[in-house]
């Protein structure tokens, strides 16, 4: 942190070489990795868009005829069109409800703010994608037809599309929600009791919302697992998403070059819209702050704002109890019996190599590998990177810039560069290992943007523990470092979570049963193997209750006890909020209390 508290008329000139050295320091592993994990893939993937291969042996390099094919092939016209679908859908639905739905509770007092907050925890901790779509087709198919073979609305080409559409947008009306609330309540929070009014909140929530959307845009340009696990894209082509028709082209027509060229127009527009929302966060100049919880109701009950809470919820709770409970759903449509796996499966010996598979997948390939990839390795690195530019803020007021140098990834998962990764690790002879099971994505760059905003709402509290005498370090640590662990611990949970139902990066590494994280073990079983839907149905359970109440307790402990205390500012912080409140009753009514102390 800067030792301008300590000396703040001037500062030595060592302690800024200092910080400076530091703070580069601890930026330079994250660095390392982003290089490694995205930058040269990034360009690895446009080179091989130049290039007719097909996976073997030097690409013959093509110049721009790949993309004179692409943009005359009409299946990719139509996986362009179903993708577009599915962004304004989903656009609707995060710029509306979520931010209507925080506005009502938090007209209210902390007695309305925690049963709703535990209430739309249960869609966070119930992230299961492949699951909820796996449940999906139980639901909705005849549990006893052939499994993934039913003419249910799923399989009727006059419906399919509708009702993925439909499908996907309570998915992300579910998780909007749920989020939507921790953000946009943390904008809203305030000091104290003192209300916000909307020009003192508008710099937050405007920021967070555009964010927000532009964070949907290059998501849905990436998004593969629905179309893949209840459509696969059909009927003739009609559900088809960007993400799954380079899949296909890549994967199974094994044109890698041309697949390379199809995702390149996304890959771009992904960047753009990283590289925009790194630029608002820092032109805002926000920061998250602790502060103290409040019990009273800030903006009191207002007939408009019950008004408001009233209908968000019944449309939010109906959505996600939609999206929800068509697990239970689906799982009990399977007649779910004892000793329900089978001989003859086609896996060895049959039934129990089929619990062995799943076992494995779910424990090892998947709860232990995601853990310690992301407590090892993901949270470690990111969290010195945050350190060094939001602790020790190298550049002074300008160190939030730094954070543009990781922005243009930030919205990036590895779809895009999933034929750049396929190759490194097919050239390294890792293709089917356990190893190749670990998703390569050694740093978080949304935890570091987070982060970075946590510890630069920890510099005012860092500054008045140094003048009111506490030693640098000591202050570093106690102020500083002590107040992140909490928010650490989360995001990293957070992460955990996401790597566990990670289905695109397994499926295309790993095609063993030893090697199958439990998403793909779920697919595959059900596809390959033509299992029973009561089979899937006890593997689902097997999969989802116990992370599904593991994540719920961890998540609704955060949300009562520590959610409640972070607020996300100004670029002055919650005192100028405060300040501003006063003013404004000076104006109003010519007197103001005078503050505590």
């Amino acid at each position: 942190m800067s030792q301008e508290a300590a000396t703040p008329d001037n500062p030595s000139t060592d302690n800024l070489v200092l910080r400076l050295l530091l703070g580069l320091g601890l930026m330079f592993p994250a660095l390392i990795c982003l290089i490694t994990g995205m930058v040269i893939p990034t360009v690895s993937t446009l080179n091989t868009s130049l290039l007719d291969w097909k996976g073997f042996g030097q690409g013959e390099f093509i110049g721009f005829e790949n993309y004179t094919h692409l943009f005359s092939d009409k299946v990719f016209g139509q996986a362009l069109n179903f993708t577009i679908m599915m962004i304004i859908v989903r656009l609707l639905i995060v710029a509306i409800l979520p931010v209507l739905l925080a506005l009502g509770v938090n007209a209210f007092g902390r007695a309305v703010r925690i049963p709703v907050r535990l209430a739309f925890t249960v869609p966070l901790a119930l992230y299961t994608p492949v699951a909820l779509a796996l449940s999906w087709e139980l639901a909705i198919n005849n549990p006893a037809a052939r499994f993934m073979r039913g003419e249910g609305i799923l399989h009727n080409p006059a419906t399919m599309r509708p009702t993925l559409l439909v499908i996907d947008g309570l998915f992300v009306l579910s998780l909007a929600l749920g989020l939507g609330l921790i953000i946009y309540l943390a904008a809203l929070r305030g000091q104290g009791d003192a209300p916000l009014t909307f020009k003192q909140a508008r710099r937050p929530l405007l920021t967070v919302w555009t964010i927000s959307l532009l964070a949907t845009v290059a998501l849905t340009l990436q998004a593969f697992d629905w179309s893949y696990i209840l459509t696969k894209g059909g009927p003739i082509n009609k559900t088809l998403t960007l993400a799954l028709f380079q899949f296909g082209t890549a994967f199974n027509k094994f044109m890698f070059g041309y697949g390379a060229a199809s995702m390149v127009p996304p890959l771009l527009v992904i960047l753009v819209l990283g590289l925009a929302a790194g630029l608002i966060v820092v032109l805002a100049g926000l920061q998250l702050e602790h502060v103290s919880p409040t019990t009273s109701s800030p903006g009191g009950s207002k007939p408009v704002f019950g008004l408001i809470l009233a209908l968000a919820l019944l449309f939010g709770m109906t959505g996600c109890l939609v999206s929800a409970g068509v697990i239970p759903a689906g799982i009990a449509g399977s007649t779910l019996k004892p000793g329900i796996f089978p001989e003859g499966m086609g896996i060895g010996d049959g039934g129990p190599q089929i619990a062995e598979a799943l076992g494995t997948a779910f424990l090892s390939n998947t709860v232990i590998l995601s853990a310690l990839a992301v407590l090892l390795f993901q949270i470690p690195v990111t969290y010195l990177a945050a350190v060094g530019i939001g602790g020790l803020r190298p550049l002074g007021k300008r160190s939030e810039w730094l954070l543009l140098l990781f922005s243009p990834w930030l919205f990036m998962t590895t779809g895009p560069l999933m034929i750049s990764f396929f190759e490194r690790l097919r050239a390294a002879e890792m293709i089917n290992t356990s190893a190749a099971v670990v998703e390569p994505s050694w740093i978080s760059i949304p935890i570091l943007f987070i982060l970075t905003l946590l510890f630069k709402g920890c510099e005012k509290p860092y500054r008045k523990a140094i003048a009111e005498g506490q030693s640098p370090l000591g202050a570093f640590f106690k102020k500083v470092i002590l107040p992140s662990l909490p928010l650490t611990l989360l995001l990293a949970l957070a992460a955990v979570l996401v790597r566990m139902q990670r289905f695109h990066w397994p499926l295309v590494m790993t095609s063993s049963p030893d090697t199958w994280t439990m998403p793909v073990a779920l697919t595959q079983l059900a596809i390959q193997y033509a299992m029973t839907p009561a089979t899937i149905g006890q593997a689902l359970s097997l999969f989802v209750i116990p992370t599904f109440l593991f994540f719920l307790v961890a998540f609704g402990i955060y949300q009562v006890v520590y959610l409640e205390r972070l607020a996300l500012c100004g670029p002055d912080g919650s005192a100028k909020v405060e300040e501003e409140t006063q003013a404004e009753e000076i104006r109003e009514t010519g007197t103001a209390e005078a503050p505590a102390g």
